[in-house]
């Protein structure tokens, strides 16, 4: 939202960054993030990217969850500009290869995390960390001649939602109960009512 103006809906933000490509905003920069979208269907297309975000805008919106569209947008650049600032292969870069692991992690945190602050934080931060991650895996997979593919998404988003459960800033919304912590309550309680059955039987008159 902006002072003067509500916020501009996903598809018609997307249509005029479209549109403005060349004046407004750098084309090839358009073109990669588009492309780094595209990418999570192993597509190198522009226009394929464009379909895509505005099918995840429809989906988020009609599940009343804009955030995720808007994080989808957020990460994909984010991811491709710490690109840039590594200054990977200048090709890798133009097929979007550095953007995708940011628009799936963009659509993961708010999905499963309260949107506030801190949510958006680790957006921005898993972005960039997805972006790093996928340098030093594909690194480490070089020699087998073996793709990182979304493995930096992976192993970034689980780290970020099980770090939920211990940070009081970031709250989850459809993460379920972490089994240890079940395991661990069930067990205090049988040992509750044990206890409790023990002291109530041990008052009863003729007990010892």
């Amino acid at each position: 939202n902006r002072p003067y103006r509500s916020a501009l809906p996903i598809d018609e933000a997307l249509r005029r960054l479209r549109e403005a490509a060349g004046t407004q905003f750098d084309p090839a920069v358009v073109d990669v993030c588009l492309r780094g979208c595209a990418q999570v269907m192993f597509q190198n297309n522009a226009l394929c990217g464009l379909l895509f975000l505005v099918a995840i805008s429809w989906g988020a919106y009609a599940e009343g969850r804009p955030q995720v569209a808007v994080g989808a947008v957020l990460a994909t650049v984010i991811a491709t500009a710490t690109g840039y600032v590594l200054r990977l292969d200048r090709t890798a870069l133009r097929s979007g290869l550095c953007g995708y692991n940011g628009t799936l992690l963009g659509v993961a945190l708010p999905t499963f995390l309260l949107s506030n602050r801190a949510m958006w934080v680790c957006v921005v931060l898993g972005a960039i960390i997805s972006t790093i991650s996928m340098l030093t895996i594909s690194r480490m997979l070089k020699t087998w001649k073996v793709a990182a593919l979304t493995a930096p998404f992976v192993f970034t988003t689980w780290f970020i939602l099980l770090a939920t459960y211990s940070f009081s800033g970031i709250h989850s919304v459809g993460l379920p109960e972490p089994a240890i912590r079940a395991l661990c309550r069930a067990t205090i309680s049988r040992k509750l009512r044990v206890c409790c059955s023990s002291g109530g039987s041990s008052s009863r008159p003729g007990s010892p």
